[in-house]
């Protein structure tokens, strides 16, 4: 896919990474003796583990930052809602940690609501500069910085895959929760608006604030033949992604997913960017040694991945192309 986006000199950026992991405990014997505070604050429950998260903590604990000994971590979850994400960062925000490492946008945007000054790294905003988390990407200019998950243009790709997992699709539900996607969801939308008739598809936005409420949205949206789904990057979908997925083979839509975790609960489709890149360990190191997160720059995706699994095209009744398929950088089942 090709970018739109202002891409930053990840050279530079690279080197900034390189010198931290080559630190390693020396970053952690230049401390002034006392652990650094680091607050990572997540969107899922505790107990859903995500590999990102013990990638984080693997790097940290290379980089010299050891819980217990050069580092105190201590792990938020802001999962249950509004009132939990309001107590949660307000905690957080308390304790007056070195840094503040955040999952998704909804956490940094309640984070910034409480505190200008705290660095904070984010793993995953979809739209950093619209949603006013930073003046640029090349120089973030505040107190947040950290790396983007998507760009908006790739909308078009999900209209595209799903046209092509199935040509019989003329309408797509759009699902989201307008409180936790970037810009209430128009951020992906006012691209994917003007292009959805070049594949033929309407679309519909389907808005979901209530766990409660997923099964009776897609199964009223899948009544009528030739539906699909399309799930924008949203911490709200994807702290419930089991419940989407099961929603979407219990009514037999097809769906593509903007995050491929989606797929190891029984997805049928993600293209998304390969976080695998978003290493997090190198900004907090660099924060921690005195970096100031304003003239960090936020890195953008490079690679695209799209996954297919083929045992549930094939419960869904779905005829895949072979060019669909070769197209795929990963196919399951």
């Amino acid at each position: 896919m090709t970018s739109r986006m202002h891409r930053i000199d990840r050279r530079g950026v690279l080197r900034l990474a390189a010198a931290a992991l080559a630190s390693g405990g020396r970053a952690a014997r230049a401390a002034d003796g006392q652990p650094k505070l680091i607050a990572i604050v997540v969107s899922v429950t505790l107990t859903d583990r995500q590999p990102r998260l013990d990638t984080l903590l693997a790097d940290l604990a290379q980089l010299g930052w050891v819980d217990g000994k050069t580092a105190r971590i201590v792990l938020r979850s802001t999962f249950g809602g509004e009132d939990v994400l309001e107590k949660t960062v307000t905690e957080v925000v308390a304790l007056k940690p070195d840094v503040i490492v955040v999952s998704s946008s909804y956490e940094t945007a309640g984070l910034l609501r409480h505190t200008k000054t705290i660095p904070i790294v984010f793993g995953t905003a979809a739209d950093p500069v619209g949603s006013g988390f930073v003046q640029s990407l090349a120089r973030p200019g505040g107190n947040a910085t950290g790396f983007t998950n998507s760009e908006n243009s790739i909308g078009g790709k999900w209209l595209q895959f799903l046209k092509e997992v199935d040509p019989r699709i003329e309408r797509a539900g759009v699902l989201f929760n307008p409180r936790s996607t970037p810009r209430g969801g128009d951020y992906f939308l006012e691209t994917m608006r003007p292009m959805s008739p070049t594949f033929g598809i309407a679309l519909t936005e389907l808005r979901v604030t209530d766990p409660a409420e997923i099964d009776d949205i897609i199964g009223s949206f899948a009544t009528e033949r030739g539906r699909g789904l399309i799930l924008p990057p949203d911490s709200f979908t994807f702290s419930h992604r089991a419940a989407i997925v099961a929603a979407a083979a219990r009514h037999r839509i097809p769906a593509i997913y903007s995050l491929h975790p989606f797929m190891d609960v029984g997805g049928l489709m993600s293209y998304s960017a390969n976080l695998d890149e978003v290493r997090m360990g190198p900004y907090v190191d660099l924060i921690l040694r005195g970096a100031s997160p304003a003239e960090l720059p936020v890195q953008s995706p490079r690679k695209y991945e799209l996954r297919i699994n083929r045992t549930v095209a094939r419960e869904l009744g779905l005829s895949l192309t072979d060019a669909l398929l070769l197209r795929a950088d990963e196919l399951l089942g």
